[in-house]
């Protein structure tokens, strides 16, 4: 009820303060402005833009140095008249500082209709937290009181402390075997297999029942989300970029580092195109699910380690 009430008093002024050169319009709104520390604050970010562009939805980091983010409700796409579309993300964080302290700032990636790509920014806000009061006022003295020996209470109390003592007893000695197991050589626990490389993973899950189901069934939301975390994946294991946490436009940033052997156009196209089958609702030519497939089989294939032979020392 309150979330709805935001939306029917608000809308004026995000729309308003969120005017930019590019036809895309950004806002932002909290809820309630005034809160005690520890307490919770409901921070709305909008967006609103016309026929040919798209907006990826934001995501918010874990925490920052006032506030950590509690839960994100999944992002609201509504299609309005004349081919607009509106988005709406909803988020709750805890307030840790006192004051008048600004919330974060969230960046919305914009995509033109002719493929082009900016970066905007939501307006800034700030939110009154109040830091708890400390009772100064000193409390009366406990008046004496006469003490009278429960023996009950002293037996119960001292059979107790046996208790402990023998449970700690038998923590030491049970400590001290596994030591001399530990020691002899006894109980050795196996080490932990390595773990599986990148590429060996991606082309496995390439290969794997979901990506098949997923392809067969025809549903292109799921089966791009899953394309696509296979090769973010791929490329945080294999290259470092942490891709499963970045945006589209930071991840490809950061695979301009590296050498993907001529495949980056061929990744730039399908971030973009998975993100808005999963975020638009675009619809994608079912020819290209199995072509996009092989294309990041290749990638993988073409950019994987290469193992090196050993000398012929080392062999010796």
């Amino acid at each position: 009820m309150r979330r709805r009430g935001l939306w029917l008093a608000l809308p004026a002024l995000v729309w308003a303060a969120t005017a930019h050169a590019h036809p895309v319009s950004l806002g932002a709104s909290v809820s309630p402005e005034t809160i005690e520390m520890a307490g919770t604050v409901t921070y709305t970010v909008f967006a609103e833009w016309p026929a040919g562009w798209n907006v990826t939805p934001p995501r918010l980091a874990g925490a920052t140095e006032s506030f950590e983010v509690v839960g994100c409700l999944p992002p609201v796409i509504t299609e309005l008249a004349l081919g607009k579309h509106e988005l709406a993300v909803s988020c709750e964080l805890i307030a840790f500082d006192s004051g008048r302290v600004a919330l974060p700032e969230v960046t919305m990636q914009l995509t033109g209709p002719a493929g082009e790509l900016e970066t905007a920014a939501t307006p800034a806000l700030h939110v009154d937290v109040v830091a708890p009061l400390v009772d100064e006022n000193a409390r009366p003295a406990k008046p004496q009181e006469t003490i009278h020996r429960d023996w009950l209470r002293i037996i119960l109390l001292a059979l107790a402390g046996a208790l402990v003592g023998a449970l700690v007893l038998a923590g030491l000695f049970f400590g001290l075997r596994r030591l001399v197991r530990k020691i002899t050589g006894r109980g050795r626990v196996k080490p932990a297999a390595p773990p599986e490389p990148a590429d060996e993973r991606a082309l496995r899950r390439l290969d794997g029942e979901r990506l098949a189901a997923l392809l067969e069934n025809g549903e292109a939301k799921p089966y791009y989300s899953e394309l696509t975390d296979i090769a973010r994946e791929y490329l945080e294991g294999r290259f470092g970029i942490p891709a499963l946490e970045h945006t589209t436009s930071e991840t490809l940033h950061d695979a301009a580092h590296v050498d993907l052997r001529g495949h980056a156009p061929f990744l730039a196209d399908l971030l973009t195109v998975a993100d808005l089958a999963k975020f638009a609702g675009s619809q994608v030519h079912r020819p290209r699910w199995e072509a996009d497939r092989e294309a990041l089989r290749r990638m993988v294939q073409d950019t994987r380690p290469v193992a090196v032979a050993a000398r012929p020392e080392e062999a010796a």
